[in-house]
């Protein structure tokens, strides 16, 4: 889930997440099956999948690739393009190694801070009142949205 808190301000500061899930419009994905694609692919010697937050705060997919002699990066787009669907990265770092933790864990914090142009602090600010933050939004007030029929927000019988 998304970590956050309220500032002094009375703004909701969206962190980041406590798990490397990659979140792409509600679409979720784990980074490590991403990167078992990419590996697949011709001239990718290794490979670690990141989210990044956009400049409007929306999580965008990023990967750094580590090539070896062969890679052809139109080739990979391509393929990226055909296999990835909606997980297209927006971003992709070509390095000699990918950053990996003492345990050998990718360092997906640190990758996301080398794309130009995010920031390193928080991702959003939104304004919300102390008690909206601690108590539950209210149930949907129909049947169908109460179900989750709706594909991308609450119809507009249940938004307030």
């Amino acid at each position: 889930g998304d970590l956050g808190r309220i500032d002094p301000d009375g703004m909701l500061v969206i962190a980041g997440r406590d798990d490397e899930r990659i979140n792409i419009g509600g679409a979720k994905i784990e980074p490590e099956r991403l990167e078992g694609l990419v590996l697949e692919m011709r001239g990718i010697a290794d490979v670690a999948a990141f989210s990044y937050p956009s400049d409007v705060g929306i999580d965008r997919v990023g990967l750094a690739i580590v090539t070896d002699p062969t890679f052809d990066f139109e080739a990979f787009k391509l393929q990226c393009r055909e296999q990835l669907g909606i997980y297209f990265p927006a971003q992709v770092l070509r390095m000699p190694a990918i950053p990996r933790s003492e345990n050998g864990k990718v360092a997906r914090t640190a990758l996301a801070q080398l794309v130009p142009g995010t920031s390193r602090g928080p991702r959003q600010r939104t304004p919300v009142s102390a008690t909206a933050a601690r108590s539950p939004s209210p149930a949907p007030s129909c049947a169908r949205c109460r179900a989750g029929s709706f594909r991308r927000a609450p119809r507009a019988c249940c938004r307030r």
